[in-house]
Order: C-alpha cells, then sequence, then structure tokens
C-alpha cells in the first residue's frame, strides 16, 4: 500500500520527446513516407528496452490520432545512472540509425521533475 503523499517516482528523471510530422523524437518531425517506419522502429526500441534496460522505469511510444505523423516518447528512469546507461546503449544506436534520417528538424528532449502521479513501480 502506498501512503498518502509518497512519490514512487521521487529519485527518477522523467523525459519527454515531441515529435510532428512523421518524426519520432522533435516538435517538427520528419517525411510523411517514414511514418510506418517510426513505428516499427519505436516497437522493436521499447522491446529492446524491455529486455536490457531495468533502470528504465517507463517508455512509453504514443502517435497522435489526428495526425498520425506525430509521435510522443514519454521516458522514466530510475535515476541518473539508469538514463545514462539508456543514452549509451546499443538499441539507441540502432534506434538513432533509423530514425534520425527521416527527421525534418533537431531532436529536442524536455526534461521534468514528478510532482504528483497516481503510477507505481
Amino acid at each position: 500500500m502506498i501512503a498518502i503523499g509518497f512519490n514512487p517516482f521521487e529519485d527518477s528523471v522523467v523525459c519527454l520527446v515531441q515529435c510532428a510530422e512523421t518524426a519520432v523524437m522533435d516538435n517538427r518531425g520528419h517525411r510523411l513516407e517514414g511514418v510506418e517506419r517510426a513505428a516499427q522502429a519505436n516497437r522493436a526500441y521499447v522491446s529492446y528496452i524491455l529486455g536490457h534496460e531495468p533502470g528504465t522505469l517507463v517508455y512509453m511510444v504514443h502517435q497522435q490520432k489526428e495526425d498520425p505523423t506525430r509521435f510522443l516518447n514519454l521516458m522514466v528512469f530510475q535515476d541518473e545512472v539508469a538514463r545514462e546507461q539508456h543514452r549509451s546503449s546499443e538499441g539507441v544506436r540502432r534506434f538513432t540509425e533509423v530514425l534520425y534520417p527521416e527527421l525534418l528538424a533537431p531532436v529536442e528532449f524536455t526534461e521534468y521533475t514528478v510532482v504528483a502521479s497516481t503510477g507505481t513501480v
């Protein structure tokens, strides 16, 4: 049971990556013909994370309903060590090799601090 006021993500690192126009990682996007490649690359990447990154507590990929060329990736890492392991992993290298050629604009990451959550880990 979780006590009132307890934040299970208190020491975690949260990153949000907004994507648009067939992009996977920025707020401008990439080419329309890359949408399915982007979706498949994200599915493969999440599978990699599940098997290799226990410190990545959450990695969610959302595709916008109104504009399927837009993606939103949400990551929650156990701590800075887990985040750095994620950033330097073989999975990241493979993921970016597939996706970055599709981008129309540079990748932009935004970090957040969890203030409140119903989630548990």
